[in-house]
Protein backbone atom coordinates (compact mmCIF):
# COMPACT_ATOMS: atom_id res chain seq x y z
CA UNK A 1 0.00 0.00 0.00
CA UNK A 2 1.48 3.37 -1.02
CA UNK A 3 2.47 5.77 1.74
CA UNK A 4 2.89 3.17 4.50
CA UNK A 5 6.34 2.72 5.99
CA UNK A 6 6.91 -0.68 7.67
CA UNK A 7 7.95 -0.66 11.33
CA UNK A 8 11.69 -0.23 11.68
CA UNK A 9 12.17 0.93 8.09
CA UNK A 10 14.19 4.04 7.37
CA UNK A 11 12.28 6.81 5.66
CA UNK A 12 14.21 9.36 3.60
CA UNK A 13 12.65 12.71 2.72
CA UNK A 14 14.21 15.06 0.15
CA UNK A 15 13.51 18.78 0.35
CA UNK A 16 14.77 21.23 -2.25
CA UNK A 17 16.08 24.60 -1.11
CA UNK A 18 13.85 27.65 -1.19
CA UNK A 19 14.17 30.17 -4.05
CA UNK A 20 17.70 31.58 -4.36
CA UNK A 21 18.97 34.94 -5.59
CA UNK A 22 20.33 33.18 -8.67
CA UNK A 23 16.91 31.80 -9.54
CA UNK A 24 15.55 35.32 -9.92
CA UNK A 25 18.55 36.64 -11.87
CA UNK A 26 18.37 37.03 -15.63
CA UNK A 27 19.72 33.99 -17.49
CA UNK A 28 22.84 35.77 -18.84
CA UNK A 29 23.65 37.19 -15.42
CA UNK A 30 23.09 33.82 -13.78
CA UNK A 31 25.63 32.17 -16.07
CA UNK A 32 28.49 34.56 -15.30
CA UNK A 33 27.84 36.90 -12.35
CA UNK A 34 30.45 36.20 -9.68
CA UNK A 35 28.26 37.87 -7.03
CA UNK A 36 26.05 34.78 -7.26
CA UNK A 37 28.77 32.40 -6.04
CA UNK A 38 27.17 30.35 -3.28
CA UNK A 39 24.31 32.84 -3.11
CA UNK A 40 21.72 33.00 -0.40
CA UNK A 41 17.94 32.85 -0.62
CA UNK A 42 15.92 35.58 -2.29
CA UNK A 43 13.50 37.68 -0.21
CA UNK A 44 10.68 35.54 -1.61
CA UNK A 45 12.65 32.40 -0.72
CA UNK A 46 12.98 33.61 2.87
CA UNK A 47 9.26 34.34 3.19
CA UNK A 48 8.08 31.08 1.63
CA UNK A 49 10.59 29.18 3.74
CA UNK A 50 9.06 30.62 6.89
CA UNK A 51 5.60 29.49 5.81
CA UNK A 52 6.91 26.05 4.83
CA UNK A 53 8.68 25.69 8.19
CA UNK A 54 5.36 26.32 9.93
CA UNK A 55 3.74 23.59 7.81
CA UNK A 56 6.56 21.15 8.62
CA UNK A 57 6.14 21.84 12.36
CA UNK A 58 2.35 21.46 12.21
CA UNK A 59 2.72 18.16 10.33
CA UNK A 60 4.96 16.90 13.15
CA UNK A 61 7.58 15.59 10.72
CA UNK A 62 9.80 13.21 12.65
CA UNK A 63 13.47 13.19 11.76
CA UNK A 64 16.70 12.13 13.42
CA UNK A 65 19.26 13.71 11.13
CA UNK A 66 19.54 16.29 8.37
CA UNK A 67 22.06 15.73 5.56
CA UNK A 68 22.57 18.85 3.48
CA UNK A 69 24.51 20.28 0.55
CA UNK A 70 27.40 22.61 1.46
CA UNK A 71 25.79 25.47 -0.46
CA UNK A 72 24.38 28.37 1.57
CA UNK A 73 20.85 28.22 0.13
CA UNK A 74 20.51 24.54 1.08
CA UNK A 75 22.04 24.98 4.54
CA UNK A 76 19.78 27.94 5.33
CA UNK A 77 16.73 25.95 4.23
CA UNK A 78 17.71 22.92 6.34
CA UNK A 79 18.58 24.94 9.45
CA UNK A 80 15.32 26.87 9.25
CA UNK A 81 13.19 23.76 8.86
CA UNK A 82 15.00 21.59 11.42
CA UNK A 83 16.98 23.85 13.79
CA UNK A 84 17.02 21.31 16.61
CA UNK A 85 18.42 18.37 14.62
CA UNK A 86 22.02 17.35 14.01
CA UNK A 87 23.11 18.44 10.56
CA UNK A 88 25.74 16.75 8.39
CA UNK A 89 27.14 18.65 5.42
CA UNK A 90 27.80 16.30 2.49
CA UNK A 91 29.73 17.72 -0.50
CA UNK A 92 28.21 15.11 -2.81
CA UNK A 93 24.83 16.80 -2.45
CA UNK A 94 25.90 20.09 -4.05
CA UNK A 95 24.19 20.86 -7.33
CA UNK A 96 26.21 20.28 -10.45
CA UNK A 97 26.11 21.79 -13.90
CA UNK A 98 25.32 19.99 -17.12
CA UNK A 99 28.78 20.92 -18.39
CA UNK A 100 31.62 19.64 -16.20
CA UNK A 101 33.93 22.31 -17.63
CA UNK A 102 31.65 25.29 -16.93
CA UNK A 103 30.14 25.53 -13.48
CA UNK A 104 27.74 28.43 -13.05
CA UNK A 105 28.59 30.71 -10.11
CA UNK A 106 25.63 29.72 -7.90
CA UNK A 107 26.84 26.10 -7.85
CA UNK A 108 30.38 26.96 -6.76
CA UNK A 109 30.86 26.95 -3.03
CA UNK A 110 32.54 29.94 -1.44
CA UNK A 111 36.24 29.65 -0.69
CA UNK A 112 37.07 28.15 2.69
CA UNK A 113 39.52 31.01 3.14
CA UNK A 114 36.84 33.68 3.01
CA UNK A 115 34.89 34.76 6.06
CA UNK A 116 31.92 32.36 6.35
CA UNK A 117 28.37 33.64 5.99
CA UNK A 118 26.35 33.75 9.18
CA UNK A 119 23.42 31.36 8.86
CA UNK A 120 21.62 32.03 12.09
Amino acid sequence: MAGIVPDGAMQVVFIRHAQSLAQIAAYRKRASDESLVDCDLSPHGHSTLGAFAARVRSAAVEADLVVVSPLTRAARTALTLFPELPCVVHPGLAEISASPTRVIPENRGASLFKKPKRLS
